[in-house]
């Protein structure tokens, strides 16, 4: 049997580093999830899967019981009242790298500079992407429940300033009867986790739709609107 190389023993660092911290923070549902985790840690998805990690510590530290699962990829208690939320992550871009190069040429100069335009590389406006996204995930929300989408970005092009457009898609949606499942979500919860890129400051944001089928209890979304990453 083959020694395992450095990469994949600093991936099972990564993993076990995982696995303790869930455990501390007594999350439910760590030992299939763990296994998710090595079973990709080859793959790129292994940073979505990470992700979902992450996100179950950021609610349990707000104050949550949480749940790892299949689908949605947590489910959140508080006082006895119900949220599920699905997790997704918008990879660094192309576009991220041709910004970050326009940036660093820059220097020391005091210069504003435009950022974050998808559509020229890929034909559509972020708002748009994150709005087929929340569209893509609709089997994944827990009907008789309230949803969120958590929307990890590790791409400058997919932050706070996108959001509010796609939720008015979403709601437009279900006040039109377009795509009455979008009725299931309540909200998006934008979370920017790469550090080092442009909009550096910041973390937490939700989002909410105007009319979920399930509303969200004054407790739960006060939770939301305090959420911070762990």
């Amino acid at each position: 049997m083959e020694a395992p190389t450095r990469k994949e023993r600093e991936m099972d660092n990564i993993i076990e580093r995982m696995r303790i911290n869930l455990e501390k923070a007594h999350v439910k549902g760590i030992p299939e999830y763990i296994k998710r985790l090595h079973d990709n840690r080859k793959s790129e998805k292994f940073e979505d899967f990470h992700l979902e990690g992450r996100a179950a510590l950021m609610f349990s530290q707000a104050g949550f019981d949480v749940t790892l699962r299949e689908s949605p990829d947590l489910a959140l208690q508080f006082n006895n009242k119900q949220l599920y939320a699905e997790v997704t992550h918008f990879r660094k871009k192309e576009q991220d790298r041709l910004d970050d190069a326009k940036m660093r040429g820059l220097g020391d100069e005091d210069e504003l500079v435009p950022y974050g335009n998808t559509y020229s590389l890929e034909g559509k406006h972020a708002w748009e992407q994150v709005y087929e996204v929340a569209i893509k995930k609709i089997n994944q929300y827990k009907e008789h429940a309230p949803n969120m989408l958590v929307i990890e970005s590790s791409s400058s092009c997919i932050e706070d300033t996108e959001i509010p457009s796609a939720i008015d898609m979403i709601n437009e949606d279900v006040n039109s009867g377009k795509c009455p499942g979008l009725a299931r979500l309540n909200g998006i919860l934008l979370i920017t986790v790469d550090e080092f890129n442009i909009p550096q400051w910041r973390e937490v944001f939700p989002y909410y739709t105007c009319n979920p089928s399930v509303t969200l209890s004054k407790e739960l979304k006060h939770l939301l609107d305090n959420i911070r990453l762990s």
